[in-house]
């Protein structure tokens, strides 16, 4: 398919660069929240600006509101002069995860983005000694994984979800990218798995983001992630759909 068929990304600036840019994003995940917490961390850094979002015919119907400006549920941002951020407030709809992951990878392609990184979370009951966080990656990021020895997933265990369906088709493009998988708390945000994906994230970039305002916020994101998700389900069960999480 056509990716501007069904799922539209639309920019405010058409002047925007993108090639070369690496694409950052998660959804969110009944394993701690990782990808939504790390998200929403970053688009709050000062040196982060809104440049579009994302709509389709299943568009969550809701818009939020943000200091002076109205917030939308799948928003683009741009950070610093190296990266998209792929905000998802509210899940896609599930019947949409398919061409909503295609439509994600067939841009990036298509605008040459240099990489991706998506993140979601593990269980932490399958943590062995020490170890704070698990990768799966696509063969085109193999070079840069090992440089950085990151940790890979043990074989036979999966993912699932729209984090799955991306990284698959990143795969199928022959495209470099990597999921960051904290050991999180199930059932529950967890700022803590949030601030080792950052940490990681600091490493791969060397980048300095703070993450003490997550431990910090921990009781408000936490009542934020609660809400945004009651909304969620209210609409999945308004058009029949099963739950939200990943």
């Amino acid at each position: 398919m056509e990716y501007a068929d069904e799922i539209q990304i639309l920019l405010r600036d058409s002047d925007v660069k993108l090639k070369g840019k690496v694409l950052v994003t998660g959804f969110h995940s009944a394993l701690g929240e990782t990808g939504y917490i790390v998200l929403r961390h970053l688009v709050a850094q000062k040196n982060t600006r809104s440049i579009g979002c994302i709509m389709s015919p299943l568009v969550p119907a809701h818009v939020f509101i943000g200091g002076d400006r109205l917030l939308m549920p799948i928003e683009l941002y741009e950070y610093g002069n190296r990266f998209i951020l792929l905000f998802t407030r509210l899940q896609p709809h599930r019947a949409e995860w398919a061409p909503f992951t295609e439509t994600i990878a067939e841009w990036s392609v298509k605008e040459e983005f240099k990489e991706a990184i998506l993140w979601g979370g593990l269980d932490m009951q399958f943590a062995e000694g020490e170890e704070r966080y698990r990768t799966a990656y696509t063969a085109a990021y193999r070079e840069t994984a090992q440089k950085f020895e990151l940790p890979v997933l043990e074989e036979g265990r999966g993912i699932y979800g729209p984090l799955a369906l991306l990284l698959a088709n990143y795969e199928i493009r022959n495209f470099p990218a990597v999921t960051i998988l904290p050991y999180a708390e199930r059932g529950r945000p967890d700022p803590r798995a949030a601030s080792v994906a950052i940490e990681v994230f600091n490493q791969l970039f060397d980048l300095d983001i703070s993450t003490e305002e997550l431990m910090a916020d921990a009781e408000i994101i936490e009542k934020e992630i609660k809400h945004l998700l009651e909304r969620q389900q209210e609409r999945e069960n308004d058009r029949g759909a099963g739950g939200m999480f990943v």
